[in-house]
């Protein structure tokens, strides 16, 4: 290939002359400039704030009382008997009074219990309830049990021997309201009188009592009784009154039936000693 000589001249006259050739323009290059970061102030973590709450202190109030009575039946009949029921907490004393379970204060229970109700026929009788809470303060509840049987009149009593003594014995005959029978006997050698006295229910000097009741010659009832009074019925004072069951009036529990007529008893007491006494008494009841 040729080249064109015009181009080579100038190509040489420009290296004859000593002229340098000037640079092709170019792009500077950037003026980089640094710039100084200033960094932030780390921010400060804020202040906790603290609540202080006063110290608590125990509970010092008490507990609510909680007395619940209740009765499973409010009518009875006969020989029926229903249940009292009763749940008690935050007391310090719980009892029951009313109907066989005496007057107040009443005998003492636990805090959750029952107990059976037998009010007799005829008898409208209240139950309560007594409890006595941590203050001191008493709370009563109650409830009635109504026997709807008509009440049976009990038999009536008279003795031909009210008052007797022999032996430095004394025995005594006193007839409840409703004149049932009963009898003590008490060794007491300064009781004698002329006229019949209350038998206190000291025991002095004796140590059992037996009785044998007998009408036309048969034995119905008979009794040993080693507690003071020495009740013909027993008891401890007040003496026991006969049994109404199976809606008639019996000696005991499950025993003969009381009929009218005469009747004889036969009591032989046996003292402190073992020494022994006879005595021997009479009465009469009659059925209504």
């Amino acid at each position: 290939m040729r080249h064109h000589p015009l181009l080579v001249l100038g190509v040489m006259l420009v290296s004859a002359l000593g002229c340098t050739a000037l640079p092709s323009a170019t792009s500077a290059p950037p003026i980089t400039t640094t710039a100084k970061v200033v960094a932030s102030p780390t921010p400060a973590p804020p202040t906790p704030i603290i609540s202080v709450s006063p110290t608590s202190r125990p509970s010092t109030a008490r507990p609510e009382p909680v007395v619940n009575f209740s009765v499973d039946s409010a009518t009875v009949s006969e020989q029926q008997c229903t249940t009292l029921r009763w749940s008690v907490a935050n007391v310090q004393e719980v009892r029951l009074y009313g109907g066989e379970y005496g007057s107040a204060p009443g005998q003492g229970m636990a805090g959750e219990g029952s107990k059976p109700a037998c009010p007799p026929a005829g008898n409208t009788v209240t139950y309560v309830l007594r409890a006595v809470d941590r203050a001191g303060n008493v709370i009563e509840r109650t409830v009635t049990v109504q026997n709807t049987t008509s009440a049976v009149q009990p038999p009536q009593v008279s003795n031909t021997a009210v008052f007797g003594a022999a032996a430095g014995l004394i025995w005594n005959f006193i007839p409840l309201d409703e004149g049932i029978l009963q009898l003590q006997v008490q060794a007491d050698p300064n009781a004698f009188t002329e006229q019949p006295t209350p038998v206190t229910s000291d025991g002095e000097g004796i140590q059992r009592v037996e009785f044998v009741v007998s009408k036309d010659g048969e034995v119905v009832y008979t009794r040993t009784e080693n507690n003071v009074a020495y009740c013909l019925l027993g008891g401890d004072g007040p003496c026991n009154s006969l049994v109404f069951e199976d809606g008639v009036y019996k000696w005991e529990q499950g025993g003969r039936a009381v009929e009218s007529g005469d009747y004889s008893i036969a009591i032989t007491i046996t003292l402190t000693d073992g020494a022994t006494r006879e005595l021997v008494a009479s009465f009469s009841i009659q059925l209504p």
